[in-house]
């Protein structure tokens, strides 16, 4: 690196420029190179170019495995946008969903308040325990019940009637046996 910093020596002028140590732009010439020194630079530059080539190697196969990522990157963007999409679709109908189940709590709750209390339907229990409605008949049953009695009632009567005319008719004929009798004795 010292030599990088020192300034190269200044050609003389006078000199001609096809003399031995100095080229043609005045800066010294380099000694020629052997041929090991030619053999182990093609060596180096062997080595450089192998590794070069695995390096570009690896270059695309990391910018193919990069294009198979983006690629599935895509894809899997694209399943997780519909995913999205039918999630909210399901969050919509499921708000669907719970406002109507609200609208008929609602309505459930309505409808409940209207109905009779514990302590009405016990005092409507009392009443009915009291009347005993399953003992109450229906007219079609009193009347059934009804002309059944009259019916007993009038053949009573008819029969009561018919022994009153035979006691009559008795009372008649014993009167005429008896006033016969004594009007002809």
């Amino acid at each position: 690196m010292a030599e990088l910093t020192q300034d190269p020596p200044k050609p003389d002028k006078s000199a001609a420029p096809a003399s031995k140590g100095i080229n043609l732009f005045g800066a010294p010439k380099k000694p020629a190179i052997g041929s090991q020194e030619i053999a182990q630079i093609v060596e180096d530059v062997n080595n450089v170019s192998t590794r070069l080539k695995i390096l570009e190697e690896r270059y695309e196969n990391l910018r193919k495995k990069l294009q198979v990522i983006e690629q599935n990157m895509l894809e899997n963007n694209k399943k997780v946008l519909l995913e999205v999409k039918t999630s909210e679709e399901e969050i919509k109908e499921f708000n669907k969903v719970m406002e109507q189940m609200k609208q008929d709590l609602r309505l459930i709750i309505r409808e409940l308040k209207l109905t009779a209390k514990n302590d009405e339907v016990q005092v409507l229990k009392k009443y009915i325990q009291v009347w005993e409605p399953l003992n109450f008949v229906q007219r079609k049953e009193l009347d059934k019940i009804l002309n059944e009695l009259i019916e007993d009632k009038l053949e009573d009567l008819s029969i009561r009637l018919q022994e009153q005319g035979f006691i009559e008719d008795m009372i008649r004929t014993t009167l005429k046996k008896v006033l016969g009798e004594k009007g002809l004795g």
